[in-house]
């Protein structure tokens, strides 16, 4: 993976993990009080309850809030360093904000996935962008399709073209026009 891409996802992990970590909330008596992480109040919930959780995370922003600071920080600091131009950087951004808000769908590491692609040289990042926002055009069960990673076009692999050939007219249609990656 490529060192823009490791940046990238280390920014988005430590985003993610924030809520993990716990926190000292203070009262208005000075008195300290440890909020127990995110991730181990989850662990409690019954699936209603954590469905009922993320969507009230996702209506309020904070969670969100979050990994966008991360990408965005992340993106900077390759531009900073010379990694990436300014051009790259508004592709790369746009590109890991759509695999954010689509995180659910993919069934294996997308962001690895995209490091490695780019780092072979076959793809641009901008390629790249243009994949994700067909996928992100895709409907929601067509991006359940395509987010699996045995998902293929090619028919010599034939229970990845299963997979594809599973997908409805319209869906068939935004992979084969506006994911040159998956081509």
């Amino acid at each position: 993976m490529g060192v823009v891409m490791k940046k990238v996802l280390f920014a988005v992990t430590i985003a993610s993990a924030m809520a993990s970590v716990p926190a000292i909330a203070q009262t208005g008596s000075d008195v300290e009080v440890e909020v127990p992480p995110l991730a181990l109040v989850l662990e409690g919930l019954s699936d209603v309850e954590v469905s009922e959780v993320v969507t009230a995370a996702q209506a309020d922003g904070a969670i969100d809030a979050d990994v966008d600071i991360a990408i965005s920080d992340a993106v900077s600091e390759a531009v900073a360093e010379g990694l990436i131009s300014s051009e790259e950087a508004v592709d790369a951004t746009a590109a890991l904000e759509i695999v954010a808000s689509n995180a659910e769908f993919f069934d294996f590491d997308i962001l690895e996935a995209i490091g490695d692609v780019i780092d072979s040289g076959e793809f641009s990042i901008e390629e790249v962008r243009e994949t994700l926002e067909g996928f992100n055009s895709l409907s929601d069960a067509g991006k359940a399709i395509v987010g699996q990673e045995g998902f293929d076009t090619d028919s010599g692999n034939p229970e990845g073209y299963a997979l594809y050939q599973s997908l409805s007219d319209a869906d068939k249609a935004i992979v084969d026009n506006n994911m040159p990656v998956l081509d």
